[in-house]
């Protein structure tokens, strides 16, 4: 990792200012810099002679080495030459998959040797385009608290991996308190649940992406993990994860994104168990196992974020969206929830939550929808969706709908924005008594705290105006709101001077090149126009911004010198 460091300098031929820094201070400098430029630091001064061998972090990296016979030689002796036997930190970076080493003769020896010597971070970081040419195999005892290691550059190609042998020493890694273990595969069928629950017995935090375990991607993987100290546990990606049992007396976050999807493809039986006292946070998007189960009482979650299909794809959809409502019920006493509702990208029949059964959640305080799929391609209604989850949250009091991606040409081109009036009159969902269903219930619902209301990503669809209908429109009694705030997707511009649009303000996610700056200025205007005009709320103001856009708030807000809702 490199810095940009300003170092002072002699004036005039007077005073070397250099040697008057603490080593504390140049020590701590070198620690940002790659390992070349530590090394080359020396020659500026007697007073930086050497200081290099006593930075707080070695940063290594292959980058400017063509040959990895040159990296492995500088490497072996920048490690050789280090003062300490003790190292604070180190990070490495292989570009080249080579780099750790030959496959005959003592290979990546040195990596292992260097992480024997680490007393606290380590960081292995493969970038090349492809895995690394021989495993990665870890010492049989490491004294480093943090360790993060990414085993290739490649999403579906995992690095080898070889953990100690089993039995492992007691508390091998006994100051281990973090681990990110991400595109590894498992040599040898170890089995990973084994090592963590018996070596590693302080580790706190424990991240898993795309982990697998040696063997075929449909071949059942079965994990157990038995950590007492353990806080939080991330998985994603574990496509073959079959089976997943945590005894984790002091868990307070459960993360599981996208795993059982390969397994659930060829119907084979998932399970989960979870036995954590103390939980307190739940994320669950993607596939659910067959079977899941909370040893536990989980009255202690407060915040849970699901992702739900709204689409039939096969007979077995609608058990995994059952296990999705059992969660829910499983936490009654959660106040914040985050909901995906994929719509799909393809043409398959939507369904309404109002299916799901979904049940009753009196203490959700704060609802976060994200509505995910194309407009243009999907026959959906965006309102009864919401509806049904609005009507299970009576006690709400702020409420966010992100309706970012509606308008993409399809999931797999993210980058190019349909206008709603392209597609309003070439799809009109179809009508139907079942869709109309809530359409009779939406006068009885009552959301009589609710505060603040968000939709972002608003375009001024038919289908978007229906859902502000629902949610602030004249039949609608809102005693407690607040604010409103209804924003589009940030408006820029490419290298190339082509319009963006974005979901937030830091990536592109929407190009349109077929309209002019001017054009687009008008649309929004006019969005903003219909928003006033149909929505007169009393006892507020609405207040426009050209490229942001509507926001309303209440008088006594404004008379009490309180901004609007950005």
């Amino acid at each position: 990792m490199a810095a940009h460091v300003n170092l002072p300098v002699a004036v005039g031929g007077g005073e070397d200012r250099l040697s008057d820094l603490p080593d504390g201070i140049l020590e701590h400098v070198l620690s940002f810099l790659p390992a070349e430029d530590s090394v080359r630091s020396s020659v500026l001064s007697r007073r930086w002679r050497g200081a290099w061998a006593r930075a707080s972090a070695l940063n290594l990296s292959d980058a400017r080495h063509q040959h990895q016979g040159r990296f492995l030689a500088f490497a072996r002796a920048v490690l050789a030459r280090y003062g300490a036997r003790d190292i604070p930190a180190l990070n490495v970076a292989i570009g080249c998959a080579s780099s750790v080493g030959p496959r005959s003769g003592t290979g990546a020896a040195w990596l292992r040797d260097a992480m024997e010597r680490v007393v606290g971070s380590i960081s292995v970081s493969v970038t090349a385009p492809g895995p690394m040419d021989r495993p990665l195999v870890l010492p049989r005892r490491l004294r480093a608290t943090s360790i993060s290691l990414t085993l290739s550059g490649v999403l579906y190609e995992n690095g080898e991996l070889v953990l100690p042998e089993q039995p492992c020493e007691a508390a091998a890694f006994g100051s281990l308190v973090e681990l990110n273990l991400s595109r590894a595969r498992l040599q040898g069928g170890s089995s990973l649940g084994e090592f963590l629950s018996s070596c590693c017995p302080r580790l706190r935090l424990l991240r898993l992406c795309r982990v697998s375990d040696g063997r075929h991607r449909h071949v059942p993987w079965p994990m157990a993990l038995r950590m007492d100290q353990l806080e939080e546990l991330e998985l994603y990606g574990i496509e073959s994860l079959s089976e997943l049992q945590v005894v984790a007396a002091n868990l307070r976050v459960l993360v599981v994104r996208h795993c059982f999807h390969s397994l659930a493809q060829w119907d084979t039986d998932t399970a989960v168990q979870i036995s954590a006292p103390r939980l307190q946070n739940i994320t669950w998007l993607g596939g659910l196992p067959r079977r899941l189960s909370f040893l536990t009482d989980c009255r202690c979650v407060q915040r849970l974020a699901l992702g739900f299909q709204s689409y039939e794809f096969d007979g077995r959809g609608f058990q995994r969206r059952g296990n999705a409502m059992q969660l829910l019920e499983m936490c009654p006493g959660a106040s914040h929830l985050n909901v995906c509702i994929d719509t799909s990208d393809g043409a398959v029949r939507p369904t309404l939550p109002v299916d799901l059964q979904i049940p009753h959640i009196p203490n959700i305080r704060s609802l976060s929808l994200r509505i995910a799929g194309s407009l243009c391609f999907v026959d959906y209604h965006i309102t009864p969706s919401v509806f049904f989850f609005l009507r299970q949250c009576l006690n709400l009091t702020r409420l966010h709908i992100d309706l970012s991606t509606l308008h993409q040409a399809s999931q797999s081109d993210q980058d190019h924005l349909v206008l709603p009036d392209e597609y309003e009159n070439l799809k009109k969902p179809q009508q139907s008594s079942d869709r109309d269903l809530w359409k009779g219930w939406r006068d009885h619902l009552q959301l009589g705290l609710l505060q603040e209301i968000r939709i972002s990503g608003f375009m001024g669809s038919d289908r978007e105006m229906e859902l502000a209908d629902l949610l602030f429109g004249v039949r609608a009694a809102r005693p407690a709101l607040e604010r409103i705030s209804v924003t589009f997707p940030p408006i820029g511009r490419l290298p190339d001077g082509s319009l963006m649009w974005g979901v937030d303000g830091s990536r592109p996610a929407f190009e349109r090149i077929s309209l002019s700056i001017g054009e687009l200025m008008e649309l929004m205007d006019g969005i903003a126009v219909k928003m006033k005009s149909q929505f007169p709320l009393m006892g507020g103001r609405w207040e426009s911004n050209a490229t942001k856009g509507v926001t309303w708030t209440r008088m006594s807000l404004i008379c009490n010198g309180i901004a609007p809702l950005q």
